[in-house]
């Protein structure tokens, strides 16, 4: 980090002195939703089929795996569970055991707020993280342990806000926010393998950084389903772990 942008950092958040740590060779996602939209167009171009339904639970039907949704029910022949905290009562019924926890998180947003720094910026005495998006700011924060259903507390997306402001950007005290329910497993592992006696795969359990290291369990995940030796050892991510 340049003397000159940490020098726009500490006069925002009205400091006398600040320090950073500059991380090279990082990036982030300007548009998390025009990132699932290319990578499903890329899919769709080389001959997937994409569907949109609610699926209740997945059976097993002699060799094949039969996916109970709210359309037509369908049978494939291997099937990937990579749901979030939905993915527990889709694997549970076959004998694997998910201890999964949804791990809440908030984030605020400023429609075409400009950042002091054009990289994600953490706080790390606030514990906030404002990130530049595409056409607005993002700022987050907060771990709170609840079922995902919960009520969202709306004190912490108001003090999320204050804070925010509080470092120099133009937040306002009142706003929409958005809550989220983080999959994670008790050793912070994702859950990377396959159950046992049937073709149903499972990614899950990738906490705050699903995005992150989206890319290589993907390519883990191909490799099970074509039978082909793991580019990289998957035994310490099976979900046998917590049985």
């Amino acid at each position: 980090m340049s003397e000159e942008e940490l020098a726009a950092l500490t006069r925002a958040a009205g400091r006398q002195s600040a320090g950073g740590l500059w991380f090279e060779d990082s990036a982030h996602v300007l548009d998390p939703l025009a990132a699932v939209q290319t990578l499903a167009a890329g899919a769709a171009a080389h001959g997937a089929t994409l569907s949109r339904c609610e699926v209740q639970a997945l059976r097993r039907r002699g060799d094949q795996i039969e996916v109970v949704a709210d359309g037509l029910p369908l049978r494939v022949d291997a099937a990937v569970v990579c749901a979030g905290m939905g993915a527990q009562p889709l694997l549970e019924p076959f004998g694997v055991r998910v201890p999964l926890q949804g791990i809440r998180g908030y984030h605020v947003e400023l429609p075409g707020g400009q950042p002091f720094l054009d990289a994600p910026v953490v706080y790390t005495r606030e514990h906030v993280l404002v990130t530049p998006m595409r056409g607005r700011l993002r700022a987050s924060s907060y771990m709170e342990f609840a079922p995902p259903g919960a009520p969202p507390d709306p004190r912490k997306p108001a003090r999320l806000r204050a804070q925010t402001a509080a470092l120099g950007y133009p937040f306002e005290p009142e706003g929409s926010s958005w809550i989220g329910a983080r999959p994670v497993l008790p050793d912070y592992l994702p859950g990377i393998g396959r159950v046992p006696g049937c073709k149903v795969f499972y990614a899950v359990g990738h906490q705050h950084i699903g995005l992150t290291i989206a890319p290589i369990t993907g390519s883990l995940i191909a490799d099970l389903v074509a039978q082909r030796v793991p580019r990289l050892p998957v035994s310490g991510f099976d979900l046998a772990r917590f049985t």
